[in-house]
């Protein structure tokens, strides 16, 4: 029990050691917890196996009814919590029971759908400038460039630039202006500067570097999305119906 609850402990500091998770206001999703929810899960198997003892022992004095009604009471404030938590909830009750579809999985089927593109209409050497930097690096399994702080080190400790006000009114009470780990640094000058990537999803903010998206590259439609592709780059095997497809967005 120890061990499970130390490795769960660990993640939530590691979790706060990294300014928390982006989602945190849909519902509190904090996926820095996610790979130590099993261990979670395990204890709360453990624990609900020593209130059954517990329960089952508390028959002798309280009777099988009393027992019942609180086993009852327990079950019904369990499913309320399925849905407690979310206060905006994306229908949460109806996917837990897989009654309607989980959100943004339209958006997910639509980044594979771009990444399998890329997989190919570029060469294993081509470098993928992502803002999602999940699907499509793994899917198309071409070199990835972080635009944000997530995964490149030089722009984590450059300084903060958000876009926007907060997405949510949750943000109001928030002890900080702004807050929206892992997507208010960034530096896309560096990044293209550095990497000189073939292919870039286009994201907030890249008026900053309108010049140099102009001069460098053109605006194309990839499978779903629309891309910026490197002019003149040799990791990019476009056929004519791509080439069409550049005209008529451009």
């Amino acid at each position: 029990v120890w061990l499970l609850a130390g490795v769960v402990a660990g993640q939530a500091c590691y979790s706060v050691y990294v300014g928390g998770d982006s989602w945190e206001w849909w519902g509190g999703a904090n996926r820095f917890l996610c790979v130590a929810m099993p261990l979670f899960f395990a204890l709360v198997g453990l624990s609900l196996a020593t209130f059954a003892r517990a329960l089952s022992a508390a028959t002798d004095w309280g009777g099988p009814k009393k027992a019942t009604a609180v086993m009852v009471a327990l079950g019904l404030l369990t499913a309320l919590q399925v849905n407690s938590y979310q206060f905006d909830s994306f229908n949460s009750v109806s996917q837990t029971l897989l009654l309607s579809e989980p959100h943004e999985l339209s958006r997910h089927a639509s980044m594979l759908r771009v990444a399998l593109s890329l997989k190919e209409t570029t060469t294993p050497s081509a470098r993928v400038a992502v803002i999602w930097a999940g699907i499509i690096p793994y899917f198309s399994e071409r070199q990835p460039v972080d635009l944000l702080g997530k995964n490149d080190r030089t722009i984590a400790y450059g300084p903060d630039n958000p876009f926007e006000p907060p997405p949510l009114a949750f943000f109001v009470s928030a002890p900080v202006p702004y807050c929206w780990p892992g997507h208010t640094k960034r530096d896309y000058r560096y990044s293209l500067r550095e990497f000189s990537p073939d292919v870039i999803q286009p994201w907030n903010g890249m008026q900053e570097i309108e010049d140099v998206l102009k001069d460098q590259y053109v605006l194309m439609r990839l499978g779903d999305e629309q891309l910026f592709v490197k002019k003149g780059s040799k990791e990019i095997k476009l056929g004519e119906s791509s080439a069409q497809q550049s005209k008529a967005v451009n």
